[in-house]
């Protein structure tokens, strides 16, 4: 069973980072400081269901829950479009951390690997460009892909490399947190 309070405290506790508080919409664009606290708390979240989490070669968290030869992978995103909502892609990488936390306290070990991804960048907000960090899981990011740039100029590439992450060469393993 799940604990429904806790999903929706975990809702609320992250639709507070990046909340413009004249509109109750969220601004939580990639590659920025806010989107760090909220990559921070959603770690926190992860560790707390037991699960081991990584950050892939363009920024994916990723949580990873038992073992096994097969994996069943769970998530959405953690950015939002201007002004977005608080269940906009956060509901679908909470939820899927709770249905881990719940086995993890029901010491429920499943025959498979369960990961929980937060994707990277999949509202394309900041660069014009979406779904990359799921475009590299699925191996079809391009390194011209990573020259999309925002507003101020600053390509993907470069708010990678502030973000501390190495995108080249593409390679998509994973380092702990």
């Amino acid at each position: 069973m799940i604990n429904g309070g806790r999903l929706l405290q975990h809702l609320q506790d992250l639709s507070q980072i990046g909340c413009n508080e004249a509109t109750g919409g969220i601004n939580r664009f990639s590659f920025t400081p806010v989107e760090k606290q909220a990559i921070e708390l959603v770690t926190i979240y992860m560790e707390q269901a037991g699960m081991k989490v990584t950050v892939d070669a363009v920024g994916n968290l990723i949580g990873t829950y038992g073992e096994g030869d097969e994996t069943i992978m769970l998530g959405s995103h953690i950015d939002t479009v201007p002004e977005g909502g608080k269940y906009d892609g956060a509901l679908g990488v909470l939820a899927a951390i709770e249905v881990v936390n719940s086995m993890y306290e029901q010491q429920i070990l499943p025959s498979k690997k369960i990961q929980v991804v937060a994707f990277k960048d999949e509202e394309g907000t900041r660069f014009g460009f979406g779904l990359l960090g799921s475009s590299a899981m699925a191996g079809v990011l391009t390194e011209g892909q990573l020259q999309h740039t925002d507003e101020a100029g600053i390509s993907i590439e470069e708010a990678m490399k502030e973000f501390q992450l190495s995108p080249y060469p593409l390679s998509y393993d994973t380092k702990e947190t």
